[in-house]
């Protein structure tokens, strides 16, 4: 049983809403490359709160931590590989309404803080605050059953 248990986890393919937010349809973003999936399957969220913690919508690696916190991607035990991109183009504001809360190359736990971010601060400076979901890689190839055009709470599965 304490295997099958282990196997199931290693499979798993749950992912989980990194922040309370709605669901909106991606095609709407004000930057092609997300709105055009160019980078992989994407869903949208806007962000509920004025200031929120980001959290890792899966268990994994945190394979890539940006040092400014605007975003963020998560290798699952299962190979699929999520980007987490917070607002459009708020690299430049070189960290400023982020802080970082987890290490590139930590394991991570679904549901673990990754970032606390200052919405009201990105929108005050003018930056969408659009968040975006990518699934960069998937092993298995078939598309995934998101939730669309909904409101979400954190760790809620995003997944139909």
């Amino acid at each position: 049983m304490f295997f099958r248990k282990k196997r199931e986890e290693k499979e798993s393919k749950e992912i989980v809403s990194p922040l309370n937010g709605k669901l909106f349809p991606i095609e709407t973003v004000q930057d092609d490359v997300f709105a055009q999936q160019m980078m992989g399957q994407t869903i949208a969220l806007e962000p509920l709160k004025g200031k929120d913690t980001l959290l890792s919508p899966a268990d994994g690696v945190l394979e890539v931590m940006y040092p400014t916190g605007h975003a963020y991607a998560v290798k699952m035990k299962n190979g699929m590989g999520l980007l987490i991109h917070i607002g459009i183009d708020t690299v430049e504001l070189n960290g400023e309404g982020f802080t970082v809360l987890a290490k590139q190359g930590e394991k991570i736990k679904m549901g673990q803080p990754i970032v606390d971010v200052d919405f009201d601060t990105l929108k005050a400076k003018g930056f969408d605050v659009s968040v975006m979901l990518i699934v960069t890689q998937n092993p298995g190839g078939e598309p995934i059953a998101f939730k669309q055009n909904m409101t979400v709470n954190a760790m809620e599965s995003l997944v139909l």
